[in-house]
């Protein structure tokens, strides 16, 4: 009976190419156009190492191209009970000519476009992230339909089927709209790269919906500035937090300040913003003045990724005591749900920047004002910021009648 082994090439050097072997009578090796450092093979298993940082894709391609070998290989047994290497070699170069020839596949195009936008726009590693984790997902829908997605084939039948997928696994009605928006932009690159030859793809949409999105409480603040942490990753979190929270600055944005951007005489901070490259000037309030006197920003402003960040402040957050109970509203299916949740775990990075939008609203700041200072380009994206409670409304509108 046939065996159908992988290895690495030259085990004994840094780094190696993956080569599939199949023994009978005779032996056939096959290398493959993949390498990695030698320290991420699993000889015993014959796999790549999860501390690989893309062993999940390269696994995937590995045991694709095993069954394509062990299939081949069976129907070789059944008929001719053996082997035929020559005829066996013809069906993988075949196979090979087509894989070429084929339309793109949806993985690849992925790559492509992380590849060539990477050079032309510099793309950001945080918006990389995102393009990834939408591939880990379609790899995971290819493994469960056991089909591979290609370009030109993507119609309203895989739409729905990648939408209910994505339900069924847990995401938000949001979440799959954020999604198919990566799709479509995927797929407007194919258009433009003439990899496909129409835009039907753009008929089928995905309907969001209004969240609630919760900003911090003078109660909430004056927490974060009472809690003394001992650990220095807490304290640079608790700054930092601090700094958005005074600043309203996106996390991209903090990531990248450094002193010469701060100009303490004048209390105002001058920088360009990444996502818009508009140039903005903060006034640096008492609060603000007193942190950025007391720690040199360059000391602690490290950009470890948002995912990372938002993790360290949740549990920083937990320990200063934002533990109060909050009703989250979500949509799954057009399903409204409500979830209670402690308040720590609802608040990340764009938090604060929607804390700062809403208070400089409450004080009485134009949106015009206050749009120069954060950066927004549009009105439309800048009102999503905004979260007014109904108290808050109340009080303001009183304020104003009891003064007619």
């Amino acid at each position: 009976m046939f065996s159908i082994r992988k290895y690495l090439a030259h085990a004994n050097k840094e780094k190696s190419s993956i080569i599939f072997s199949i023994s009978d009578k005779k032996r056939l090796k096959l290398p493959l156009a993949i390498s990695i450092e030698t320290k991420y093979w699993d000889s015993k298993l014959q796999r790549v190492k999860t501390a690989h940082p893309n062993s999940f894709n390269l696994n995937y391609i590995l045991d694709q191209k095993f069954k394509f070998l062990n299939e081949l290989c069976a129907e070789h047994y059944k008929n001719y009970n053996e082997l035929k290497f020559d005829e066996l070699k013809h069906s993988i170069k075949k196979f090979n000519n087509n894989e070429s020839e084929k339309s793109i596949t949806l993985i690849n195009l992925i790559d492509e476009y992380l590849k060539e936008r990477k050079i032309e726009i510099n793309l950001k590693e945080s918006s990389a992230t995102v393009y990834k984790s939408f591939k880990n997902t379609v790899i995971k829908f290819e493994l469960l339909t056991k089909k591979e997605i290609l370009v030109d084939q993507i119609e309203k039948a895989f739409q729905l089927e990648f939408k209910d997928y994505l339900s069924k696994i847990g995401n938000s009605d949001n979440t799959i709209q954020s999604k198919f928006i990566i799709l479509n932009t995927l797929l407007n690159y194919a258009y433009d790269k003439k990899y496909i030859n129409n835009q039907d793809y753009k008929k089928f949409k995905i309907k969001g919906h209004k969240t609630d999105s919760i900003i911090l409480t003078d109660e909430d603040i004056r927490k974060i500035h009472n809690y003394k942490p001992t650990r220095k990753t807490q304290i640079d979190i608790k700054n930092k937090f601090l700094i958005q929270i005074y600043t309203g600055l996106r996390l991209s944005d903090l990531m990248r300040l450094t002193d010469d951007k701060i100009d303490l005489k004048n209390r105002i901070i001058r920088l360009i913003t990444l996502k818009t490259n508009k140039e903005i000037a903060i006034p640096i309030g008492k609060k603000l003045l007193q942190i950025l006197k007391e720690n040199n920003v360059s000391n602690f402003i490290k950009d470890h990724g948002a995912s990372h960040y938002n993790s360290k402040l949740k549990r920083f957050l937990r320990d200063a005591g934002l533990t109060d109970t909050v009703v989250i509203t979500d949509f799954r299916n057009n399903i409204q749900l409500e979830e209670k949740l402690p308040k720590y775990k609802v608040i990340s990075s764009h938090t604060a920047r929607r804390t700062f939008i809403t208070r400089l609203i409450l004080d009485r700041i134009t949106p015009s004002e206050i749009m120069k200072i954060t950066g927004h380009t549009s009105r439309a994206s800048f009102d999503k910021y905004i979260r007014i409670s109904d108290s808050d409304a109340i009080n303001a509108v009183r304020s104003k009648v009891d003064r007619w």
